[in-house]
């Protein structure tokens, strides 16, 4: 992360930015260090903010995010500069994203990523096969192109959706005609063995569908199954040779769901409980029933994510379900959160991490749609976009719409619009985890060719873990017209603090300008 100052002459046209009338003084004299971060009076945020970084696309107009790892590397899909969209790993070192190419069929869609930067998805094998004839992929990250993962014995189609750090992917797949000449699907996994995707089957026989939603690195996958009677259950597959299991209900009938699975085989989703109501639930793979995580209005509510700690994260109806709210359930004893909304009517999670925070979006109260950032810190759900660092050069032009993934690192993949443009983007928001204080300085008159009295900035690092300082430096025109002089080294340890020392040394008459850049940080938010 990089926080930046700037030196300019104070005079009454600066009266917005300082916050009071300043009497005009001759600019040969008088110089004024502000640190450009947007915040008035020189009181500086307590909070880290964020810096955008656009992930732009592979030469066409729009790209789209999908998922986020421990690195801060993203996927999801973007135009080319042809007529087609690609599949795409942005590798958060500088980079440009790069094409990970498709099956034949011109078009790949990025779906989910792991820590190595495999990604899953689904992608047309041929040019001519059709939207109903996609094939699930991998991409290896090893410099060899997209391999297709293929398809069921009979069937036509298969998608990848999720991915673990073993680069085992779990996804569905068309099995052959079954008794009424429809395809059914059922869920597989692909255990990058060099064997074939293997049919996980379905609750209830072979001839239910069953569809798959997470895997974990256990290699263990969580999904729906339909077990007739109109109803699907929730099921997990254990991957310790035994067939996939049902996950039961709350109590009631009707479908149930599984959303999301944990390290520990931990599983969240939504069914229906003796009431009749959908409720979220926590399976806790321990040999207890399904817990009731209840709701807030008595309209219901459904569990999407969860953490290692069993924290689940998910939304909840309103009153009568006329909305829904994003929730987080703390898994301590409490009732679940109501994380509210932006001042619109709703708001929907998306991903949380193992710290408990939420990204997701939300309606401000003119009904548009911001992304959002909920900290787990006592303070209320934040529009991203008010989060921005104000130096970012992006800040002025990008709305930020979607909240995707966060992951451990506090980093936020987010989708946006540029409105000098109207592209539709892919962006990673990076913490800056340094902070400054004051955000302003003010020298006073001072000779030519004398030194003022020196001003402190404290530099504090607002994360846990040690974060290096890679450069303290002045620059810009003026840049010899200042000192400083810092006792910050290489690294600042967590929660710790360091000072720049700043003095005015003029060399000669006439405005100046310059700006003092410290970087470092390692742009996560812990």
């Amino acid at each position: 992360s990089m926080n930046a100052y700037s030196l300019m002459p104070r005079s009454t046209d600066r009266r917005g930015y300082m916050c009071s009338p300043v009497p005009r003084t001759p600019p040969s004299a008088v110089w004024v260090m502000a640190i450009v971060l947007g915040m008035a009076c020189g009181v500086a945020s307590a909070q880290a903010m964020y810096r955008m970084i656009d992930l732009g696309t592979l030469g066409g107009a729009n790209s789209a995010g999908a998922a986020l790892n421990s690195k801060g590397q993203a996927t999801g899909f973007s135009d080319t500069s042809g007529v087609t969209a690609h599949a795409f790993l942005w590798r958060n070192n500088g980079t440009q994203m790069q094409d990970l190419g498709d099956l034949g069929g011109n078009t790949s869609t990025g779906v989910a990523i792991n820590s190595s930067g495999q990604v899953t998805g689904y992608a047309y094998p041929t040019s001519s096969g059709g939207p109903s004839r996609y094939h699930a992929f991998i991409w290896k990250n090893d410099g060899t192109p997209m391999q297709d993962l293929g398809v069921f014995p009979g069937g036509v189609s298969s998608d990848g959706v999720a991915i673990n750090n073993l680069g085992q992917v779990a996804g569905d797949a068309d099995t052959s005609a079954g008794p009424t000449h429809a395809f059914i699907t059922h869920a597989f996994i692909w255990k990058n063995d060099g064997r074939p995707i293997q049919d996980l089957g379905a609750l209830g026989g072979n001839e239910n569908t069953s569809n798959v939603n997470d895997i974990n690195d256990a290699g263990q996958v969580i999904g729906d199954s339909y077990i007739g009677g109109g109803a699907s259950h929730g099921f997990i597959w254990k991957n310790d040779g035994t067939p996939m299991h049902d996950l039961g209900t709350l109590g009631g009938a009707g479908d149930t769901f599984a959303n999301a699975i944990n390290s520990f085989g931990q599983v969240t989703g939504g069914s229906p409980n003796r009431s009749g109501r959908n409720h979220a639930f926590l399976w806790r793979n321990d040999g207890t029933p399904m817990q009731d995580l209840g709701d807030l209005y008595g309209s219901g509510s459904g569990g999407v994510a969860i953490n290692d700690s069993g924290q689940v994260m998910g939304d909840v109806c309103t009153k009568r379900c006329f909305f829904q709210h994003a929730f987080l359930w703390k898994n301590d004893g409490t009732p679940m959160i109501d994380l509210r909304t932006l001042g619109g009517h709703n708001s929907t999670g998306e991903a949380i991490n193992n710290s408990g925070q939420v990204t997701g979006f939300s309606n401000l109260a003119d009904k548009t749609v911001r992304a959002f950032l909920w900290r787990n810190d006592g303070t209320k759900l934040q529009d991203v976009n008010a989060l921005i660092d104000p130096v970012d050069p992006l800040k002025p032009y990008v709305v930020l719409t979607e909240g995707l993934d966060i992951n451990d690192a506090g980093e936020i993949l987010v989708n946006g619009t540029d409105s000098r443009t109207g592209d539709r983007h892919a962006y990673l928001l990076q913490g800056t985890v340094l902070t400054l204080m004051p955000r302003s300085l003010a020298f006073g008159d001072q000779k030519v060719n004398t030194t003022s009295a020196a001003k402190s900035i404290t530099v504090t690092n607002t994360s846990a873990s040690a974060v290096p300082i890679t450069s303290i430096a002045l620059a810009g025109t003026g840049a010899r017209q200042f000192a400083i002089t810092d006792n910050c080294r290489k690294s600042l340890a967590g929660k710790a603090t360091c000072t720049i020392e700043t003095v005015f040394k003029p060399k000669t008459k006439g405005a100046k300008s310059a700006a003092l850049n410290l970087n470092g940080g390692g742009g996560g938010l812990r």
